[in-house]
């Protein structure tokens, strides 16, 4: 009977070490920062189009740098390299914080079926962002901005709404 007794302390005590680490490292991998690039719009008398970042993670990210080809132009819209943040980046992005910037103003109509001679593949813009937390633990994301998506999806809403 002590044999027993033994040998389910034993299994309990590690079960309780993995579980302890195990719990650790889920912790450490969901306490960080996390910079995400998207695109978004508002959708007033026009469709207003931003590029925007935020940072979704539990702690500040710092020394935000962003890499990509900011000579793209959005259809009716300003070439990236006019968005201050991706051009000289970002200090300090507190967690839920998100920062956006207006690229384009369109208006209302089914004029965005002259979209199809923009919808190749230079509607893609891929950005790099690399940042750190206050660690200065250092990480790096990649995003690909599908400026084709914002459109159909705009006309959706103006088609409906």
């Amino acid at each position: 009977m002590e044999w027993i007794i033994m040998i389910a302390t034993v299994v309990i005590a590690i079960a309780t070490v993995v579980y302890v680490c195990l719990t650790y490292k889920l912790l450490k991998s969901t306490d960080r920062p996390e910079v995400v690039v998207f695109l978004d719009f508002k959708r007033t008398r026009e469709i207003e189009r931003y590029v925007c970042v935020q940072n979704v993670g539990s702690r500040a990210a710092r020394n935000i740098q962003f890499e990509g080809n900011f000579s793209f132009t959005p259809l009716e819209g300003m070439p990236l390299s006019n968005v201050n943040f991706l051009e000289n980046g970002i200090n300090v992005l507190v967690p839920k914080q998100k920062i956006r910037h207006l690229i384009s103003v369109r208006r209302h109509s089914m004029e965005m079926l002259n979209d199809f001679v923009y919808g190749d593949s230079n509607s893609m813009v891929e950005i790099k962002v690399e940042y750190q937390d206050f660690g200065k633990k250092e990480y790096k994301d990649t995003f690909q901005l599908d400026f084709r998506e914002l459109n159909y999806y705009s006309d959706q809403q103006s088609d409906t709404q």
